[in-house]
């Protein structure tokens, strides 16, 4: 068995069974641990295992589980000969491919619609390793399947910076048409098409920013609070057509496009104390809230605003705190305890 320490450029033309570890440190995994990892492998024949494991404060474990698509996906790609993936920044997930890979996994026929037709056709073809079928659509669902029962509405993006004074106007009428009336014309095309079933899901896509101030923008939390009033007023006008309309407000998650913003180890940390877990969240985490919302489990479930934010919108643990307040015991003549 070998043991590899991997750096960024890093070639690799391995034989023997292979068990992973990227961390800190490089006694991740005792003695006991990787006999028997070593031992599985060889009973079973194979080169590679491969499993991801969230929440791991040391680094990245990597041990098992060829069956599922994405991860497989991963080890092929990086174990091809290109380690790039051990710096943890190449293969995070947005929240709409996690969402959409969940649904499929769960047996939907999901239809991609995206302005970037790569972008869509990348997690197409992460659907199709995993068994699921879906296809990426710049033309009408229902004719290629047939009729629609659920529509996830995640569209969206920083726009237009500035307070009410420096604001560029022409910006913000853009801008609020991709945040916010891209998700009317969809539910406007589907709700039709969902009546016909009698029954439907609809979630819709907002942020923490929408339930909070402190964003630098005007922009994007006006746009994030009206999908969630628009949810609300959805939920009501199409209740008595059982049609549920709730929306999921994602909190600090690392996806693709935060990256993509200049984002440090520094900011990235920060990000994460903001949390009351302390813990980074992922697409994954959004879209299993979304598969959620769209399964028969939650049928009896709209007009929920659900925060998936690690308890960012919950409260501070760290709030100072006041010196007792001594009162009641003053008064009473009951000492306070604790």
């Amino acid at each position: 068995m070998s043991m590899l320490r991997f750096k960024p450029g890093m070639v690799v033309d391995q034989i023997e069974p292979l068990f992973l570890s990227c961390s800190e440190e490089d006694h991740t995994f005792d003695g006991p641990s990787r006999r028997m990892a070593l031992d599985i492998l060889q009973a079973r024949n194979k080169t590679y295992q491969l499993q991801l494991f969230s929440g791991v404060e040391h680094g990245l474990a990597l041990r098992g589980n060829m069956d599922d698509a994405y991860e497989r996906y991963v080890k092929e790609q990086s174990l091809r000969g290109i380690v790039q993936w051990f710096d943890f920044w190449k293969w995070e997930i947005g929240n709409g491919r996690a969402t959409a890979i969940l649904l499929a996994r769960k047996g939907a026929k999901v239809a991609l619609v995206d302005y970037n037709v790569g972008w869509a056709q990348e997690t197409k073809n992460l659907i199709d390793l995993d068994g699921g079928q879906s296809v990426v659509i710049q033309a009408d669902t229902v004719e290629t399947f047939g009729t629609v029962h659920i529509l996830v509405n995640i569209v969206g993006f920083g726009g237009a910076m500035g307070d009410v004074t420096k604001l560029d106007l022409d910006a913000w009428d853009r801008d609020f048409k991709i945040n916010v009336t891209s998700m009317v014309m969809m539910s406007r095309h589907v709700v039709p098409e969902v009546r016909k079933n009698g029954r439907g899901a609809i979630v819709n896509m907002s942020s923490v920013s929408g339930l909070l101030g402190g964003n630098p923008s005007l922009l994007y939390p006006t746009t994030k609070g009206a999908i969630i009033q628009m949810t609300r007023a959805m939920a009501a006008q199409h209740g008595p057509e059982n049609i549920r309309v709730n929306c999921v407000c994602p909190g600090m998650v690392f996806t693709p496009m935060v990256r993509g913003r200049g984002m440090t180890d520094e900011m990235r940390q920060a990000r994460i104390n903001q949390n009351l877990l302390k813990q980074e969240g992922t697409g994954w985490d959004v879209g299993y809230a979304i598969l959620f919302l769209c399964s028969k489990e939650a049928k009896w479930i709209t007009g929920l605003i659900m925060p998936v934010d690690g308890g960012t919108t919950a409260g501070k643990a760290d709030r100072p705190a006041l010196k007792p307040d001594t009162l009641a015991e003053q008064v009473k003549g009951i000492p306070n305890k604790g």
